[in-house]
């Protein structure tokens, strides 16, 4: 399972984080949720969740999207062990801000290679509601909310153990 660090800036603050605490439950649960399918699934780092960018100055950064009513997308790149480092998350509203997240990512980029930024590693535990996202989204409903077919299958597997 890849882990999942967050980008953290040079005065302790977690971009991530912040984004999260002022997105609505059901949009949390499924960030949480879809995060989790990165982090465990390799098939889901395709589209429609995952864009990764062509153009040679972004070619290191990847797009996770989620949509309820208004689209939400995260910009984030992986490290050489093939972790998840999470850089900045934002609610599109036109290209434009796909643009303006790609230089702000490049500049966190820049910032942790220099040593002024930091990276937390997201912890699963801390975040009760991930764990309860998980157990309802992994705990043999048939996979909800996660259309990889490695979620099926570990859904399938959880049912047949309960008998």
């Amino acid at each position: 399972m890849r882990k999942i660090y967050l980008y953290t800036e040079p005065d302790g603050g977690v971009p991530f984080l912040r984004f999260l605490a002022v997105t609505d439950e059901k949009m949390r649960q499924k960030l949480r949720h879809g995060l989790y399918c990165l982090a465990r699934f390799p098939d889901y780092m395709t589209e429609p969740h995952v864009k990764h960018f062509n153009i040679e100055r972004y070619k290191d950064l990847y797009e996770f999207r989620e949509r309820i009513r208004i689209l939400v997308r995260i910009i984030f790149t992986l490290d050489a062990a093939g972790n998840v480092i999470i850089l900045h998350p934002f609610v599109k509203k036109h290209d434009r801000n796909t643009m303006q997240a790609l230089e702000s990512s490049l500049r966190m980029l820049h910032q942790i290679n220099n040593a002024q930024g930091g990276l937390t590693e997201y912890q699963w535990k801390e975040d009760a509601n991930a764990a309860k996202t998980n157990e309802s989204n992994h705990g043999g409903r048939g996979g909800a909310g996660c259309h990889s077919r490695n979620c099926f299958a570990l859904n399938f597997e959880e049912m047949r153990e309960k008998k």
